[in-house]
């Protein structure tokens, strides 16, 4: 038989997306199914349970789809693997059953994760590359031995989201070293656990699966996994990167001084480096590439994807589109949005500061006085305010590696949008390529299956078989208007974060009260 298919799986904040790409025709098929999360009891709101049976049984109907759509035969897929959302946990019993899962966003940990800040930060930070959080697999086991330690008792391996559906697929169990490297526990310079702080800090080192890289062969897909997503059994499984990292990957941001910024959910601004790179101080992250041998440095937007979506169906209620529709009316306004500024999902990256995620509105009536054109302004504002945070978060990871880049990379959601990666070119004065799929973490997972099932040699020519630009720019007319409005616009988010801090204070009062039942 001509196997000639590789499949990945990409489990992202709000979905689970299956990718089947041809080798031969270079065709791509997806389908992809939702899902949401619980509020955990007792968590005052912060916390968050992953069902990941539902979400297994969801990868199985994506996948099940994308062979129906493509004629593709079971045994004609040469390899799979799976990426997906960094800073997840999962703790498995000797029976591989789940006992605690918990999605990106959970932070019932906060206060483990600014006692581990206050006393041990820096040292946390100096070998794993992150400073404390509680979104990171290591405070959540910190909350766990605090307030369930009868599931840590009982657990016999932890996970990240991504290798657990390696797990559930081949039967083996092991931890990526990409998603290692996003969990406070991992030495990035020696490349394994860190079992020093692992047993000072109080947790079972037995937990810890082995560590491979990105592309290795961790299995073959089992008989069960093999009749759930109608696959042929035995077909070669590898490991797939951390979400953004697989994300480079299929951007082609695979040698060092590549720039990629992944603007989708969130908006990472990732600096590809040849070496295990910190600031200093704990403001960035240094982490993994998917490719072994390379390192990431890391300035974030955070959460600007899901901030454009409710901030789309306000503004555009009913709307079976409203992010579409967002951007067609942003492109009917003008650069400067007639005078109105947001800073609605943009942020500039200090890993060191936990607080409510906010954004501005400003505008004056005397300034842009006409209103029937106005929401197109507004949303012009909002995607500028955007453009203007990927600049910022550049600027970070550029001033700390102590280069510049000739260009840089822009994927995910947002970069379907030619209107908004122009923007971006002219807001950094910078040429940007876009890749020819948004879906770019797929296709990185799809890069690792083709290299652990022998199709590549290794993830460089993995990612240029695989990979392709849709379209190029360059900084046009408008960069020196946007030079300009840049400058104002940064030095304003300087002048208000104080009375921003106060406002998230208040806001975190609220929540509180609102979980507790007070309001």
């Amino acid at each position: 038989m001509d196997k000639r298919f590789l499949m990945a799986l990409d489990l992202g904040n709000g979905s689970g997306r299956c990718l089947l790409t041809d080798l031969d025709s270079r065709e791509s098929f997806f389908a992809s199914r939702g899902w949401t999360y619980a509020i955990a009891p007792g968590t005052a709101g912060l916390g968050y349970d992953m069902d990941t049976e539902d979400m297994w049984s969801k990868l199985g109907e994506a996948s099940r789809e994308v062979m129906e759509k493509s004629g593709a035969a079971p045994g004609s897929v040469l390899g799979l693997a799976a990426t997906s959302m960094r800073n997840t946990t999962i703790l498995l019993d000797g029976e591989g059953r789940s006992l605690f899962a918990a999605p990106n966003q959970d932070a019932r940990a906060l206060g483990n994760a600014l006692m581990l800040g206050a006393e041990r930060g820096q040292g946390v930070y100096e070998a794993g590359g992150h400073w404390p959080s509680p979104i990171f697999m290591g405070s959540r086991l910190l909350w766990l031995k605090e307030h369930a330690p009868e599931a840590l008792e009982r657990a016999w391996r932890v996970a990240s989201l991504s290798d657990w559906v390696a797990y559930r697929l081949s039967g083996d169990l092991f931890a990526e070293r990409s998603q290692a490297g996003e969990t406070l526990l991992f030495d990035h310079r020696a490349g394994e656990w860190n079992f020093g702080l692992i047993e000072s800090l109080g947790l079972p080192a037995s937990v810890f699966p082995g560590v491979v890289d990105a592309g290795d062969r961790v299995g073959s897909l089992s008989e069960g996994a093999a009749e759930h997503l109608g696959l042929a059994p035995g077909t070669p499984v590898a490991a797939g990167g951390a979400d953004t990292q697989s994300g480079l990957l299929g951007a082609g941001c695979v040698r060092e001084g590549d720039v990629g910024v992944m603007a989708g959910t969130g908006m990472p601004v990732q600096l590809v480096t040849g070496e295990f790179l910190l600031d200093g101080e704990g403001s960035l992250w240094s982490g993994r590439h998917a490719v072994p041998g390379l390192f990431v440095l890391e300035s974030n937007g955070m959460l600007t994807g899901k901030v454009l979506e409710w901030l789309s169906e306000i503004f555009y209620p009913g709307s079976d589109d409203p992010v579409g529709e967002m951007f067609e009316d942003a492109g009917a306004s003008e650069p400067g949005a007639a005078g109105i500024y947001s800073t609605f999902g943009a942020r500039v990256f200090d890993a060191r500061t936990i607080n409510i995620l906010l954004g501005n509105l400003t505008m004056s009536h005397m300034v842009t006085p006409e209103t029937s054109g106005c929401r197109c302004h507004i949303a012009r504002a909002s995607i500028e305010g955007i453009a203007y945070s990927a600049r910022a978060n550049l600027e970070q990871v550029l001033e700390v590696s102590g280069s510049d880049t000739e260009g840089i990379v822009v994927a995910g959601g947002m970069s379907r949008s030619a209107l908004w990666t122009q923007m971006v070119s002219d807001v950094t004065g910078k040429p940007v390529r876009v890749p020819s799929t948004p879906e770019v973490s797929a296709l990185g997972a799809a890069v690792c299956a083709g290299v652990g099932a022998g199709t590549f040699a290794d993830m460089t020519e993995g990612a240029e078989r695989l990979g392709g630009i849709a379209r190029e720019h360059e900084p046009g007319a408008d960069a020196a208007k946007y030079e300009r409005l840049y400058s104002g616009w940064r030095e304003a988010l300087r002048l208000r974060a104080e009375s921003d801090e106060l406002l998230a204070n208040q806001m975190a009062i609220t929540l509180l009260e609102r979980e507790s039942g007070q309001l």
